[in-house]
């Protein structure tokens, strides 16, 4: 007899209009778990002449099937949940999974008919009957009887004139879908063997694991918890990150969502968590207990309520090295599109800067979704905004404004004020160890120039300015070392400026183009398009300055100036002569008189029209000027001269002090990096 559906055929295809074939697919996937199978089989029936396309399927499972009298309950019903009306279980399992009654209807979204041979136990014999639906009349369903029944109970349903799937679109579409959908419910029923066969052959989903671990604890109790920890290699169709926990049978008995849920971080995770401490587990519903609850162990015990602080303490150091990647990469991306703020070079400046990058690590770690979806300018904004707050210390502003962009329970606020508080020690704590190593740089760098016991070459002072460039000006990039000549260094200058990595030399047409340089440092101000270079001349401790050593520069300077790749409109050079002291000549005080109308400390000559300055310094000069830049902290770090120097003594000969002082905390605080070029540019950020 042909029945009629509660809904019409039109309303019902309204209705479930939303639903993809793949979703609708696995409607009769969960269909069968939902009966009670544990294994579900897909076999697939291939047109012989047209090898991508399908005639027919069918999907197969073992459950309990359903009589006759239960027809009008399956077929007529939409939007009313039978299942989870009469399953008698709590919402918070992962069984009944059936939508509302709307399931068996959706497979006018791939086929033109489907077909429902349905076997069920009753009176201790199995019997059969089926029914048969049509696309184009989903409100009408024919129920009829079978002739040929199996031994076992279960449910095949065929579908006839197949669309939209093809072979190509199983394999590149179904099963990557099948296993974002069903992966963490077959690991649930790992243990009772759950499993979904397409064509024979098991939904292989271990290539979406990206993490397992398994580890006990109270392993000593009587109550031991066996821990699963599953970190999935990308999101999961509908199900949330969530604690699982199961029966010494392995029976599932609640779950609910962890406390890393959207958080905007791709850290899809899924716990399970089995002891025998569940057997005789009763959960509060809405308030109410089913039971006695004298009989029974709560979720408002106290062992429990252990169990879940220790759950989410192994998260979240489980997700504190997963998401420092992240962190790292946000950063790098934000600098590349110049979002950071400009700060300047002292010590200070350079602590807030990193305490600015700290913060905006912490703070995507508490709340990944303030950082999604910005434009630059929002970017921009929001991070102007953070550094200015961070700079007057409003911690209190800053809460508020995040809260205004992201809602924050109050646990997240409370953990966000801890991390504002820990970001701005931390780079509190990096800038100490850094001002302490400078500071003890420049006291190496006082004895290995003034002590001629300790026999320092020209090439020793050279390592160690090599490797602590802010002597002369942190905003560089080191370009060259080891005096290159011209050509090596115009070569390589090239390459840190434009990204050139061709390994020819360009040909430099000058006499002296063989002329060496000690330390040739070059900065790119990107927003003003201008290109600040630094040439550094150092002189061995024994050798005074004077016309000589101030000819050697004026000889780069005549290279410089006949080379067009160094003269464009946007370069800015200067020339800096460093020694111990000046020769008996006063050439040096000289043309430091005839310099002096340019209002520029150490400056000998200036040629504006092609932005060229030179300088001459002492030693002493460079070790004045730190202590007078870095005399406030100094004094406030009360750092240890005495003790520092005495240290010093200890040491055995010059080149165990250039191995320290170039592999101390102020080299790596520069970030070293060797850019993916043949060339051999060695290029550092301050």
């Amino acid at each position: 007899m042909i029945e009629q559906a509660a809904v019409t055929s039109k309303g019902i295809k309204e209705l479930l209009k939303s639903y993809g074939w793949e979703e609708a697919f696995c409607e009769y996937i969960w269909n069968g778990f939902d009966a009670g199978a544990s294994q579900i089989q897909i076999d697939f029936d291939y047109n012989s002449e047209l090898l991508d396309a399908i005639d027919t399927l069918t999907i197969t499972d073992n459950g309990n099937g359903f009589s006759k009298t239960d027809l009008p309950r399956k077929f007529k019903p939409i939007y009313e949940s039978e299942k989870a009306r009469s399953s008698g279980q709590p919402k918070n399992h992962s069984l009944p999974h059936g939508r509302n009654g709307k399931g068996r209807l959706t497979f006018f979204t791939f086929a033109e008919c489907a077909e429902w041979e349905i076997h069920y136990s009753e009176n201790a014999n199995v019997s059969a009957h089926g029914v048969k639906i049509e696309a184009y009349a989903l409100d009408v369903y024919l129920p009829y009887e079978l002739s040929v029944k199996q031994p076992q109970t279960g449910t095949r349903v065929t579908f006839k004139g197949v669309f939209n799937i093809t072979k190509n679109k199983v394999d590149t579409l179904l099963l990557p879908f099948l296993r974002k959908e069903f992966a963490w419910f077959l690991e649930l029923n790992r243990a009772a063997n759950f499993s979904i066969l397409i064509n024979g052959a098991s939904l292989d989903y271990e290539q979406t694991i990206a993490e397992r671990e398994e580890f006990s604890l109270d392993e000593h109790s009587t109550d031991r918890f066996d821990i699963r920890f599953i970190l999935w290699s990308e999101k999961k169709n509908e199900e949330y990150s969530k604690y699982y926990f199961l029966k010494s049978d392995g029976a599932e008995v609640w779950k609910f969502n962890t406390t890393l849920n959207n958080k905007g971080d791709n850290f899809y995770h899924s716990v399970y968590i089995k002891s025998g401490f569940f057997d005789n587990f009763q959960w509060f519903v809405d308030g109410e207990i089913a039971s006695q609850d004298d009989l029974f162990v709560t979720q408002k015990s106290d062992k429990f309520k252990d169990l879940v602080l220790k759950l989410n303490d192994y998260l979240y150091r489980k997700r504190n090295p997963f998401i420092k990647v992240f962190t790292e990469k946000l950063v790098s991306e934000y600098e590349k599109e110049g979002v950071f703020p400009i700060h300047g070079n002292s010590p200070v400046d350079q602590y807030q800067k990193e305490a600015l990058k700290e913060t905006v690590k912490e703070l995507y770690k508490v709340q990944p979704k303030i950082f999604y979806s910005l434009n630059i300018t929002q970017k921009k904004a929001f991070i102007g905004l953070l550094d200015a707050l961070l700079e007057l210390g409003a911690d209190d502003r800053l809460l508020e404004v995040i809260s205004k962009i992201v809602d924050m329970t109050p646990s997240e606020r409370s953990e966000l004020a801890h991390i504002l508080e820990y970001a701005s020690m931390s780079a509190i704590t990096k800038t100490i160890g850094m001002i302490k190593d400078r500071m003890k740089t420049i006291l190496q760098l006082k004895q290995l120039i003034n002590d001629e016991t300790w026999g320092a070459e020209e090439v020793h002072i050279q390592k160690i300015v090599e490797s602590h460039y802010w002597l002369f000006g942190e905003q560089f990039n080191l370009t060259t070392a080891e005096e290159p000549d011209f050509e090596e260094a115009l070569r390589r200058y090239t390459h840190l400026l434009q990204g050139d990595g061709e390994t020819r030399k360009p040909r430099i047409n000058h006499p002296d183009k063989s002329k060496e340089m000690d330390i040739f440092m070059t900065r790119k101000i990107v927003s003003h398009d201008r290109i600040e270079n630094i040439v550094v001349e150092l002189k061995h401790p024994l050798v005074p300055l004077g016309r000589k050593e101030l000819n050697q520069v004026d000889t780069y300077l005549q290279v410089i100036t006949k080379e067009p790749m160094f003269t464009a409109e946007n370069m800015h050079w200067k020339f800096i002569l460093v020694g111990k002291k000046f020769d008996t000549s006063n050439t040096i005080q000289m043309e430091y008189e005839n310099a002096k109308s340019h209002g520029e400390r150490y400056m000998v000559k200036k040629y504006p029209s092609i932005r060229i300055s030179v300088y001459v310094m002492t030693w002493s000069d460079i070790f004045l000027e730190f202590e007078c830049k870095h005399n406030h902290l100094l004094n406030q770090l009360e750092l240890n001269k005495a003790k520092m120097i005495e240290d010093l003594k200890k040491h055995k000969d010059v080149t165990e002090i250039v191995t320290e002082v170039t592999q101390n905390i102020a080299v790596e605080n520069a970030t070293w990096e060797t850019p993916a070029t043949p060339i051999g540019l060695t290029s550092t950020i301050a």
